[in-house]
């Protein structure tokens, strides 16, 4: 039964981003389709051309030629999609970063693209073997051709959305919205939050529940959590946050009040944890995916000063919001205002670290990218909030220290300090 269980977690986060479930699961709608179709034809003499006033002779051999074109165009298409997707994938994946491959195979016009061909290839091949001298099923071809007319519009999609998905100013502002989306949604909750009464948190001894697996915390189910905690009358308190490794036998929660075997269990059910990190609920990992293309730009092989000004920017246009209102607080509270749940989670400083220390190192003695990233410290200050204006303060000094340090001439030093105006203006 764990078996099952843990199969159940990983179809709900991991099958579902890939090449496998969401494609699996519409091709197999088209052998239902083909069954309930081939069954209106049996019972029912329906010629859907009678609505548009005329009716269409087809003879068995032309139905025959028609349905196995059909068949074999979708069958070859879909082999396509899957090489283009793999190789353009794989390609780009090697030149800006790997883990952008998990975000390219669960985009969900790559997976519709594929499932509606191995649909029609499914719904072509079951038709073709009914079809007969005595039967020849119009509902059912008449569908068929329409699922191949709608195959190609979407075709002609999955190329163009191909196209801008590996262009990498492209995919670093769709990795940007979804990361300034995510803040936004803790800011929101914070708001919600703060009109709750605020009870004190709960006191007594804890019940350590262990992990019996190990991986990467991927995701809380919070509401359900909460929910849980509520129905036992019980504080929930995690020792671990989304991104977090932990291994088989480590604490994964505490519990103060009333622990039962069914409890233990119902919490473990709502706490994903993956074979890899993924960008579910995992705020560093997304900017972290950012922070690698901008390395990997800096980087001597590739030297692409100019992609790596574009992760600046786009880091701190996701980043407005957290510095402008601050992030929620780990506490989370029931609809009275009791403390149920506690989920560790970053605070401002340590995001603000992990964005922009390695990309301030990586740039020392280029001239280009210090003097952007000032800029982005410098918009980030006009909007912050005191508190975040102190995290950001401490950014401005470390890169002031590491313009003065690195071996540039005096014309490019003075070209990099005139950007720093901007951030004395703003602080």
């Amino acid at each position: 039964m764990k078996w099952l269980l843990e199969y159940v977690q990983d179809l709900r986060f991991d099958s579902i981003r890939g090449m496998l479930t969401v494609p699996g699961i519409i091709s197999l709608c088209g052998l239902v389709l083909a069954a309930a179709l081939l069954w209106v034809d049996s019972n029912y003499e329906i010629n859907p051309y009678s609505y548009l006033g005329f009716n269409l002779e087809i003879e068995a051999d032309t139905a025959r030629a028609l349905i196995s074109t059909v068949a074999s165009a979708s069958m070859t298409t879909l082999s396509l999609v899957y090489s283009i997707t793999l190789l353009v994938f794989t390609l780009a994946a090697g030149t800006v970063g790997p883990r952008l491959l998990q975000r390219f195979t669960g985009d969900r016009i790559n997976q519709i693209t594929a499932g509606l061909l191995g649909a029609t290839f499914i719904f072509a091949v079951i038709t073709l073997h009914r079809i007969s001298d005595t039967f020849i099923p119009v509902v059912s071809i008449t569908i068929i051709m329409l699922m191949a007319i709608v195959a190609v519009v979407l075709l002609i999609v999955f190329v163009h959305s191909v196209a801008r998905r590996v262009t990498i100013d492209e995919e670093v502002a769709l990795i940007s919205w979804q990361l300034n989306q995510e803040f936004e949604r803790l800011v929101a909750e914070e708001k919600a939050n703060e009109e709750k009464d605020r009870k004190p948190r709960p006191t007594g001894i804890p019940t350590e529940i262990k992990a019996t697996k190990s991986g990467y915390i991927d995701q809380f189910f919070e509401q359900e959590l909460i929910d849980l905690a509520c129905k036992h009358d019980v504080y929930i308190e995690f020792d671990v946050r989304p991104g977090s490794f932990i291994i088989e036998g480590l604490p994964l929660a505490s519990i103060v009040g009333r622990v039962t075997d069914e409890l233990e269990d119902e919490v473990r059910e709502n706490v994903i944890v993956a074979n890899v990190r993924r960008p579910t609920g995992d705020i560093e990992f997304s900017i972290n995916l950012i922070v690698e293309i901008g390395l990997r730009a800096l980087s001597p092989g590739i030297n692409d000063t100019f992609t790596a000004i574009a992760c600046v920017d786009r880091l701190s246009s996701a980043m407005s919001s957290a510095v402008r209102d601050g992030l929620r607080e780990p506490l989370r509270r029931d609809d009275d205002g009791t403390p149920r749940l506690y989920v560790g989670d970053f605070d401002l400083e340590q995001l603000i670290d992990v964005a922009f220390n390695p990309l301030r190192r990586a740039a020392r003695g280029n001239v280009l990218m210090a003097s952007h990233i000032a800029r982005a410290l410098g918009r980030l200050m006009k909007v912050a909030a005191d508190d975040a204006k102190e995290h950001l303060r401490k950014h401005i000094d470390l890169l002031q220290e590491e313009t003065d340090r690195a071996d540039l001439l005096d014309i490019d030093k003075r070209f990099v300090q005139s950007s720093f105006k901007d951030l004395r203006d703003a602080a």
